[in-house]
């Protein structure tokens, strides 16, 4: 079974959802009935859950709710780029997710290593501390595809090699009173 990312939108407009499906024309079409006039199909790419993982991580300041994005440029480049070339060049392909007894935390340690340390991973991947140390704990024998998509994104993001229109806006200081 072929599983591709795909790009929906209500016929009418309003925000586009990013979602996984090895069986796209029957996803697609059990949309139809959930807003008023149907939905589109905008596009796909191949791809499983890490591929949706990491779009939506590369989106994740246009993030309204889970898989939903609102429309706005940054999407609409994405999209129009899966269009042009079939593809995201750029985004890589699945990882694996099921590793040796112990794999996963070794794998973690490097990315930390590769981040400066394990406050700096944690909050390059958007997670708290705390959190992290969760996400470490169940990650022994699997890494999940949510993790693994934020950890593509992330590398992608600190070694330069998104395209520029992804590129995060400096988020402002906030003067300390």
């Amino acid at each position: 079974m072929k599983h591709e990312v795909y790009f929906l939108q209500a016929a009418n407009g309003g925000p586009i959802k990013i979602g996984t499906s090895g069986w796209l024309t029957h996803r697609a079409s059990s949309f139809q009935g959930w807003l008023p006039g149907g939905v589109d199909l905008i596009a796909s790419i191949p791809g499983d859950t890490f591929r949706e993982a990491a779009l939506k991580w590369a989106l994740r300041d246009e993030s309204i709710s889970g898989e939903w994005v609102r429309s706005c440029p940054k999407a609409w480049r994405l999209i129009l780029d899966a269009i042009d070339h079939g593809d995201l060049r750029w985004l890589p392909h699945p990882q694996p997710t099921l590793l040796g007894k112990g794999m996963g935390l070794q794998l973690m340690d490097g990315w930390e290593a590769s981040f400066g340390g394990r406050a700096a991973c944690a909050a390059a991947l958007g997670y708290s501390a705390k959190r992290w140390t969760q996400v470490r704990s169940g990650c022994s024998w699997r890494v999940s595809p949510g993790v693994w998509g934020r950890w593509a994104i992330a590398s992608a993001e600190r070694a330069g090699n998104l395209p520029s229109y992804l590129a995060r806006q400096p988020q402002p200081q906030q003067d300390a009173a």
